[in-house]
């Protein structure tokens, strides 16, 4: 087994500022048993909130030096029933280390030693902001081998590994494999000499493989998507549970993840039902081994036929950092690039008039470094400064703002269109010459069908109809009256509504007509009367007449 170096002096089994040999010399202890229950505990960060307490009352000046864990299971907690963590702190006022070490169960219990210098390398603590141990076994899941099921010890310190000199890192030795070093930041760095061959079992998507909710699930512990933390301020989505991960996931896949009413409803089970029912798997509340391990399988090609398109995406080098149980980067910038890249050239804008429509018009944000959004440039507010570092924000993916509700990829794709429709809409009165196609197309011919553009008054207009049995009376307004005259509504809706719509399904349009053409072929052909292809049997024809002429 190799060696974890520090440059601790008392090289002795988990002792005080102990600088460990990563290996199995200390004495034997329980088999592990998987932790039950949520990331939020066991981990290091847990352990650390309970010995915080006594390190603050040992010294105000005390500073956080090392963290040594011993039989971690492999989501990166202790198990329920061994373990513990220990926390190395040093005074420079008493010149007194002090650890505090922390079991499974909750309870404490500390050490104090004189110690004339700090107990690191270059003799500077750990960064504050040092990564849970949950997510450093996460960055280290993808390169395990088979067998793994829990680290024999974890080591924090700065230490001087060939593979990473003179940094605070995590040495991992596991009861199988190599040992595996990660950066303080969870930044994973490598195998400690010859790297092992990873398990095939290992999860493989970009999405879950390095993520600690999948790590939890992967290490045997069944996570329950009815999970209560699912909603803050009473009807948000709470993005920092690990339901909102999978839930994401099911998004990637297409699944419908839209809710009508959050508060009452229970999307992100409904969506792991459906998942369950479709693959064959026990129909529960549960996220499994057998079910992570199908959702992983079918995200790799999904991942693999987004890449390209996303990478066009004019500001995907200025996105916004994402949640980590978000949906991924990619994701985000297809959905946006996919519909726009299917337009006809003459309507398909430049980079920079693409920045300028999501600013002032089409979905999303910019935003400085800090969430911000930009200012108005001009009067008019169509454009803002690009000169300056700004950050594009896909509307319901913005890390600093919660929401009710996250709309399926086929809803946001259509509301990409929709806004966009908007900014084309030459009826709203807008132009600006350095943005060539805003109000470029001519719309009033399509609002003359249902509304009497003779009548308008700007984006307001009477409707031709108010009989509720005329089929665009019952069916196609989507005017609303939005602060217009009485007798009057605003018919900008209209032209959004159907663009996104004919855009999104015209290849479900053209599909239709060539079914239609190849049915009245047929029907000619074998010489069918066609009603009896297009609707089925006499009955079935009278049917559908009889209901058409009550409208």
């Amino acid at each position: 087994m190799g060696h974890v170096t520090s440059v601790m002096s008392r090289m002795v089994c988990r002792q005080l500022i102990a600088v460990v040999l990563l290996a199995a010399g200390c004495a034997s202890v329980p088999g592990p048993a998987p932790r039950p229950g949520s990331l939020a505990t066991g981990s290091a960060r847990w352990a650390y909130a309970i010995a915080q307490p006594s390190i603050g009352a040992f010294a105000q000046d005390a500073q956080l030096h090392a963290i040594i864990g011993a039989q971690v299971y492999r989501d990166g907690r202790l198990p329920s029933n061994a373990g513990d963590w220990s926390f190395v702190a040093w005074s420079p006022g008493l010149r007194q280390a002090f650890q505090v070490t922390v079991k499974f169960d909750g309870s404490s219990s500390t050490m104090t030693r004189s110690a004339n210098t700090a107990p690191s390398q270059n003799g500077q603590p750990l960064a504050q902001s040092w990564a849970d141990s949950t997510t450093v076994f996460a960055a280290a899941a993808p390169y395990l081998a088979c067998g793994v099921t829990h680290a024999r010890l974890a080591n924090l310190n700065l230490a001087s590994y060939a593979e990473a000199p003179s940094q605070s890192v995590w040495g991992l030795n596991f009861d199988a494999g190599q040992n595996q070093l990660v950066k303080w930041d969870g930044a994973y760095v490598g195998a400690q000499g010859a790297p092992n061959a990873p398990c095939a079992a290992n999860l493989k998507s970009d999405f879950l493989k390095s993520d600690a909710c999948a790590n939890l699930v992967a290490s045997g512990t069944a996570y329950d998507m009815d999970d209560p933390a699912w909603l803050i301020n009473v009807s948000d989505q709470n993005r920092e549970t690990c339901a909102y991960k999978f839930f994401s996931g099911f998004n990637m896949l297409g699944y419908n993840t839209m809710a009508g009413n959050p508060s009452l409803q229970k999307p992100q089970v409904a969506v792991l039902q459906q998942f369950q029912n479709q693959r064959g798997l026990p129909v529960s509340t549960l996220v499994t081994v057998d079910g992570l391990g199908q959702l992983d399988s079918l995200l790799v090609p999904r991942e693999i036929k987004i890449a390209a398109v996303a990478a066009t995406f004019p500001l995907y080098g200025r996105m916004q950092p994402l949640h980590r149980n978000d949906v991924s980067k990619n994701w985000v910038a297809y959905i946006y690039m996919l519909p726009m890249s299917v337009l006809p050239a003459h309507l398909r804008m430049g980079d920079v008039e693409t920045t300028q429509c999501i600013w002032g018009q089409c979905l999303g944000f910019l935003q400085d470094a800090n969430g911000v959004d930009l200012p108005c440039q001009q009067g008019g507010c169509y454009t803002t400064d690009l000169t300056v570092d700004y950050r594009f924000a896909g509307a319901y993916f913005d890390p600093r703002r919660n929401h009710a509700a996250l709309p399926s990829a086929a809803a946001d794709v259509g509301a990409v269109l929709h806004e966009y429709a908007h900014y084309l809409d030459a009826a709203l009165g807008s132009t600006y010459p350095p943005n060539p196609l805003l109000g470029s197309v001519a719309t009033s011919g399509f609002y003359d069908i249902s509304y009497d553009m003779s009548q308008a008054q700007g984006a307001c207009a009477p409707r031709r109809s108010t009989n509720p049995q005329d089929w665009i009376t019952r069916y196609g307004f989507a005017g609303v009256p939005g602060g217009c005259m009485q007798g009057k509504v605003f018919i900008a809706e209209e032209w959004a509504e159907a663009f996104s719509m004919y855009v999104a399904a015209g290849r479900n349009f053209r599909a239709a007509k060539r079914r239609h053409c190849a049915e009245v072929q047929l029907a000619e052909d074998e010489r069918v009367p066609e009603h009896r292809i297009r609707y089925g049997s006499p009955a079935r024809r009278r049917e559908r007449l009889q209901r058409r002429s009550r409208l």
